[in-house]
């Protein structure tokens, strides 16, 4: 027998030939339709068409990591196929994302809480309006009425120099929140739009909730309290994933 006809294909990532007779690890795109009937009460599926996206030697195909390329599918929007309405899109990526949440009082959104380095507060998922997303991060003390004008310049000088989001205080009850927030244009909400205001959000809160903290519970003057937190470096778009543990909230 020929080369030529041993021959069935080349390894995408190496460029071993596979030979008919090899085994192989293949990715495909299929269209598919499942039927059942009395003969197949179980169910069968009939391929209308199908495409091959990968196609591997055995070496490399046991090199695949599954579970990876699945997350990446799934992040990308290509699993799902189009972008999904907002509220949709940020359930599931706080399901891809093994994080425990409530749905909010209203249904617009979702309650769960994160567990950072410096502390654990209440967050919260929401859509905005048609075409727009946020992310909250709630402190988990309010501000005492003696405490709330300190605590605006402590804000305020937090605000100061921020690229994303923004600390705000309600002056009648003393909450103090971190929002983020994106457009989702046409009401339709892409994965890779959702993770780094995610990402900023918990991240930016972790970093100044101590002074937030300190600012209610000791006389530091929150001039002193912004020194010693941003005398410090800003966590690294690499670790904040890492500070974070993510826990579960029950409904708001």
């Amino acid at each position: 027998m020929t080369n030529e006809t041993t021959y069935y294909s080349a390894c995408d990532w190496c460029g071993a030939t596979i030979a008919y007779g090899n085994a192989m690890t293949s990715v495909s795109r299929q269209i598919e339709q499942i039927d059942r009937s009395e003969a197949h009460p179980d169910g069968v599926v009939t391929v209308i068409e199908s495409e091959s996206v990968l196609e591997l030697c055995a070496g490399c195909g046991n090199r695949l990591p599954v579970e990876k390329l699945k997350a990446t599918l799934r992040k990308s929007g290509a699993a799902g196929g189009m972008p999904k309405g907002i509220l949709e899109a940020l359930k599931s990526f706080l399901t891809e994302n093994e994080i425990s949440f409530g749905q909010r009082k209203g249904g617009d959104g979702f309650t769960f809480t994160i567990l950072g380095e410096n502390g654990q507060w209440p967050c919260l998922a929401v859509r905005m309006g048609d075409e727009r997303f946020g992310f909250y991060s709630f402190s988990p003390v309010k501000t005492p009425e003696a405490k709330r004008a300190a605590m605006a310049e402590y804000l305020t000088r937090a605000n100061t120099g921020l690229w994303t989001g923004s600390f705000e205080m309600d002056f009648d009850d003393g909450e103090v929140h971190f929002r983020t927030s994106g457009a989702a244009p046409g009401g339709k909400l892409p994965f890779e739009l959702i993770e780094p205001i995610f990402y900023a959000n918990v991240s930016i809160m972790d970093r100044y909730l101590p002074g937030i903290l300190a600012l209610i519970y000791s006389d530091t003057s929150p001039e002193q309290l912004i020194e010693e937190i941003e005398g410090e470096p800003a966590a690294t778009a690499e670790g904040e994933e890492e500070i974070l543990e993510l826990r579960e909230d029950g409904d708001e």
